[in-house]
This record gives C-alpha cells, structure tokens and sequence, in this order.
C-alpha cells in the first residue's frame, strides 16, 4: 500500500508540473498585443505576404501577434454610381430647416413631397418663369423617310426634373389653403412680422 501511495504522489507532482506549465504559457500568450492587418486578396500572393509579415513581426517585436486577415477588393459599383444626382429641390422624404428673417426662430421639420413644393407652400417668393427659348425649325429634307438621328434631333427634349427657377403651380386658392396652415405663416401672425 505504501508503494501504491507513492506512486499516487508522483503522478500528482506531475500533474501539477504540467498545470503550473500551462498556467505559465496561458499568462504569456494574453500578454501579448493582438495586430490585425487588412491585406487586399489576390490569392496565394495574400497568404504569402501574411506569414512574410507574421515572421517579420515576430523579428521585430515579439510581443505582437499579428493577424493578416484577406479581404476582397472593393466593388466596381463603389467608383461609379449608377444613379444620376437629383437636383436639390427634387428631392423628397427630407429634414430641412427654415428661420424666420425678422427673427432668430427657425423650424425643422420633415416632408415626403418634394422641397420645392414644400417651400412654396410655406410662402416662398414666387421667381418669375424665364420665357421659353424658341425652338429653331429645321427644314425637312426631300426625301420621304427622315433618317433616325434626323428624327431624334427634331424631337423635342424632355426635363424629368424640375429646374431650380420652375415650380409646379397649383391653384392659388389650395396654395392658400396651405400657406394658412404652415408654421412660419403661424408664427408670422402670432408675432405680427
């Protein structure tokens, strides 16, 4: 039995041996700084220039521990957009600001329509429409059948949006209407400016 007890005693120092080791390598590995670097993937090249960087690290400064992690060139849709601008008073579903020019109060608030129609119905100042440009007439050739870059260039333009001088003009009773109920002509009449 005593040698039973014995052998018991040294696979107990063992063990608390090989434990105080791992507790010794666990303490180490928490002490060191976790780099993580971005590297743009090629392919093998990638995870080539990743161990190139790890060793050089572990060169350098051992205490590191860096972590090259592959990511994906960015997307061609990133450098060309594939929607047009729109025009600053076309937009809708916006948060816009307007002060009051007699005083320091201004309001923000929120609209689904667009800003133009938006500010117009706050009383903006109307600007007069500009004259339309006449169009220049184009003879038509003698033949019978126009060619189609012919017949494309005497078509007329269409504006999808509209231009910073024009305003869809509504019946000016409903502009009215709506003009009373904003809150800058409120404001207009509680402080009688």
């Amino acid at each position: 039995m005593h040698i039973e007890f014995e052998h018991f005693e040294g696979l107990n120092k063992l063990s608390n041996e090989t434990l105080t080791k791992l507790n010794e390598s666990d303490n180490k590995e928490v002490k060191k700084e976790q780099v993580f670097i971005d590297l743009p993937f090629i392919g093998i090249e990638t995870k080539t220039l990743g161990k190139k960087i790890i060793d050089l690290a572990k060169n350098i400064r051992p205490d590191l521990h860096i972590q090259p992690i592959p990511r994906p060139p960015p997307a061609i849709t990133t450098f060309f957009p594939q929607k047009d601008k729109i025009n600053k008073n076309a937009q809708s579903n916006i948060v816009y600001s307007i002060s009051c020019s007699d005083c320091d109060v201004g309001y923000i608030e929120k609209t689904i329509r667009q800003a133009s129609r938006r500010h117009q119905e706050h009383g903006t100042p109307q600007q007069p429409k500009a004259p339309p440009t006449p169009k220049i007439v184009t003879p038509v050739l003698n033949n019978q059948s126009l060619r189609r870059s012919d017949r494309l260039w005497t078509k007329p333009n269409v504006n999808y949006y509209q231009d910073d001088n024009e305003c869809n003009v509504e019946p000016q009773e409903e502009n009215d209407d709506k003009l009373m109920k904003s809150a800058l002509y409120k404001h207009q009449m509680n402080m009688n400016h």
